[in-house]
């Protein structure tokens, strides 16, 4: 996007500096970060100092940028948050800077892993009979139930350091993201690592994924390739998996041509994926706020049609339990006057808190041919997968 560098940054406004071991400490106190889907996530955006919230992006210039963190209802008036200061980095150097400072601050408060309360079956047993209730009607094609471990404990700036440790130790092209600092004078935050991109917008077109269906990886890695076959032939798992590429590619249909790539196997530490690469040649311009309304929530983390509109939610879920889990986590960056990064990842694999209240989601794609015991194992395994890769 072409913009007018003449223009002059308010004092106020975030700006470009470089990235030292002086704004890392500062970043630990307050910040955030998303390693860059379109850049094959080999470079992070990161912002550092008080967090500050806006209703609408405050990039105005070139050598701006902010954060996008809406609630998963996209109903936060101010979901826009900035810092004084920002840089792109290198990812590789992100972890030099993390590793140094975990060297350099090894005693530390209580870094055990939290204790966690895990969700109750009796809530998620009532979820999936009020969701097959609504396929009975003919209605509802899928949707996706969460339910949250939680634990009770202050996310202090050692323990956002040794997250990041375990984050920069993970495969270079997953995506890590985050951020914490006081919003309305409490302490608020969320840090994961997600597989799933919602859209990158880059020269015209709108890159994104369908990602559905899941599998846990053999403890023997040489029953890898089994298990990844069996994935691609489980017809529930497929026709979970079709309703999303079904339904982002009617979506984009409005705004664009739409090239929908072969469906492969997404390898994670711990788990199996299908994914499908989408591309829309966009006839339109699209800012990072219209890209997110129009594609989130996908059958991924939502519901199937999307024709049912957000309050079909309201029949089985309670739209506050989820705070950010599954929202868009998005940047919008003016880089210089004809390069602009407008990124947006799904927040899922993700701690979450507020004050001292810790939330770990997990969620299900439930279709007609799903049963309750083998959904209610993949949440299960989904938070434990999180917690080994956080270390939490």
């Amino acid at each position: 996007m072409d913009l007018d560098d003449t223009l002059r940054t308010p004092p106020s406004a975030p700006t470009r500096q470089a990235f030292t071991a002086e704004g890392f400490s500062q970043f630990l106190k307050s910040g955030w970060f998303l390693s860059v889907p379109s850049r094959g996530s080999q470079q992070i955006l990161l912002g550092w100092g008080e967090l500050e919230t806006h209703a609408a992006s405050p990039v105005k210039s070139v050598g701006q940028a902010s954060l996008f963190a809406p609630d998963f209802r996209l109903k936060n008036a101010n979901a826009w948050i900035s810092t004084p200061a920002w840089d792109l980095i290198d990812r590789s150097l992100f972890s030099t800077f993390v590793m140094e400072h975990v060297e350099l601050e090894k005693v530390s408060t209580d870094m055990r892993p939290l204790v966690w309360r895990e969700p109750p079956r009796e809530l998620f047993d009532q979820r999936f009979r009020e969701i097959t209730a609504r396929f009975a009607t003919h209605q509802l094609d899928k949707a996706v139930p969460v339910v949250f471990a939680t634990a009770h404990k202050e996310v202090s700036q050692s323990r956002c350091r040794e997250i990041l440790k375990h984050l920069v130790g993970l495969p270079s092209h997953l995506i890590i993201y985050g951020f914490w600092g006081e919003l309305d004078s409490k302490p608020e935050g969320m840090i994961g690592v997600t597989p799933e991109l919602l859209f990158s917008l880059v020269d015209g077109s709108l890159e994104t994924a369908a990602l559905a269906a899941t599998r846990a990886k053999p403890p023997d890695p040489v029953n890898n390739s089994r298990e990844a076959q069996a994935l691609m032939d489980d017809p529930k798992e497929r026709t979970e998996h079709q309703f999303v590429i079904d339904d982002i590619s009617h979506v984009l249909g409005k705004v664009g041509e739409v090239k929908v790539g072969p469906t492969g196997i997404l390898e994670l530490p711990t788990l199996f994926h299908l994914k499908t690469s989408i591309l829309a040649r966009l006839n339109c311009e699209l800012s990072l706020d219209q890209a997110a309304q129009l594609l989130h929530p996908t059958p991924a983390l939502g519901f199937a049609p999307r024709t049912l509109g957000m309050s079909e939610m309201d029949h089985w879920d309670d739209g506050v339990y989820r705070w950010r889990y599954g929202a868009p986590f998005g940047v919008d960056a003016a880089l210089s006057a004809v390069e602009r990064l407008k990124e947006c990842v799904v927040a899922i694999r993700n701690i979450q808190w507020r004050d001292q209240d810790i939330r770990l989601g997990s969620g299900c794609g439930v279709v007609r041919a799903s049963v309750a015991d083998r959904e209610w194992q993949e949440l299960k395994l989904k938070r434990e997968s999180v917690k080994r890769i956080l270390g939490v």
